[in-house]
């Protein structure tokens, strides 16, 4: 009986050691595989960071042009602003003249 106790332990414990074993390289495996899901997703997420780097390059750009056409608009407007004002006193100054030719025929 004790030889056969003696057995069973010495069983129980090699299989034990055999389960732990094969648990050691599952989580391994799961371990390996985790690790390469993670590293996809570091990836993934690099790639998105580059992304959206350069939409706000673009965006930053976008912002710079618009700035400047606003800036050249502005100066087209007071340009256009300066020759109606110029062209109303070219008006006056005509109409002026008009007057005095009229006058001068009566």
């Amino acid at each position: 009986a004790g030889g056969s106790a003696q057995l069973r332990s010495r069983v129980e414990m090699q299989e034990f050691e055999l389960s732990r074993h094969k648990l050691v390289k599952f989580w391994s495996s799961e371990a390996n595989q985790a690790g390469r899901i993670g590293q996809e997703h570091q990836h993934e997420a690099l790639a998105l960071l580059r992304h959206s780097a350069l939409v706000r390059a673009d965006e930053q750009n976008a912002e710079q042009e618009l700035q400047r056409l606003w800036s050249e608009l502005g100066e087209a407007h007071r340009e256009a602003a300066a020759q109606k004002a110029a062209l109303s006193r070219s008006c006056e100054v005509r109409e002026a003249v008009e007057k005095d030719v009229l006058g001068l025929r009566e």
